[in-house]
């Protein structure tokens, strides 16, 4: 499939070098190669050439929220649901980026929203479990754990969404290992890693959520804003020195990653 993809972007860019759907496909390219840092590169050069391509906006918008551009993200993200407001990715998206600038309330709205749209969604409940923790709802994020549980119990959805709700015992004796293909798919997307990190520090387990911290960054989690000012399941962890050393890693990872990128302009 990668390779089909790159001959598809290489004959369109041979044709017009300025199309932007070659950009578009290269992106797509990096998604499928697991590379978020070289996604964003490409997708930013499709944006700058077609800022109203639906599929531009969705990937560049969830990129740009785990690779540390949380105002760009939310700007792409809101002008997605403006255009395509009965996908149910859309208000799942305008929630979770309101999750990661702790604004907890919208993101809850936005998450019942989605799964109303889609209600057997994986990513909309996965997103919401994490979601109605953060707001004060284990009931409800117990809810769409069990229905995720109920879909496809082997899922890596399902296993991550099971670990966060397994904090609520406070004991981290008590937190499950995850498995090594939940740790294959952190690997892949630091999303995953850093969801898992949350799992952990919300159980009580700073050393194995340091270790997913670390997982999240190798593979291009660098939202140091949401890890330092808005991250509700992190509290006691963010005071050690271990910490500390960690994020100072995703900072500079992140302000390398930012010397790469060429400036765009969001028009809405």
């Amino acid at each position: 499939v990668v390779e089909s993809l790159e001959a598809c972007a290489a004959r369109i860019r041979a044709l017009d070098p300025d199309d932007p759907s070659s950009f578009l496909l290269g992106g797509l390219t990096e998604v499928l190669r697991s590379n978020g840092p070289e996604m964003v590169v490409q997708l930013r050069e499709a944006f700058r050439r077609d800022p109203s391509d639906r599929d531009t906006l969705l990937w560049l918008g969830v990129a740009s929220l785990s690779l540390g551009q949380p105002e760009v993200a939310d700007k792409l993200i809101h002008e997605l649901y403006r255009v395509d407001p009965l996908s149910p990715l859309s208000p799942l998206l305008v929630g979770y980026s309101g999750f990661f600038q702790g604004r907890i309330e919208k993101a809850a709205r936005y998450q019942e929203e989605a799964l109303r749209l889609g209600p057997d969604v994986h990513v909309s409940l996965w997103c919401a479990v994490r979601t109605f923790m953060a707001a004060g709802n284990p009931a409800r994020a117990a809810e769409c754990a069990q229905r995720l549980r109920e879909r496809d119990p082997e899922s890596p959805f399902s296993e991550s969404s099971g670990l966060l709700l397994s904090g609520l015992e406070g004991k981290s004796d008590s937190m499950p290992e995850a498995s090594q293909g939940l740790r294959n798919w952190a690997a892949r997307d630091g999303e995953w890693g850093q969801y898992v990190s949350d799992a952990y520090a919300f159980g009580g387990d700073h050393e194995k959520a340091l270790e997913w911290l670390e997982l999240a960054r190798q593979g291009g989690f660098y939202n140091h804003i949401y890890l330092t000012q808005h991250d509700p399941f992190v509290r006691d962890l963010a005071k050690t020195a271990e910490w500390e050393k960690v994020m100072a890693r995703i900072v500079e990872t992140h302000r390398a990653f930012e010397e790469r990128l060429v400036p765009i302009e969001v028009p809405f």
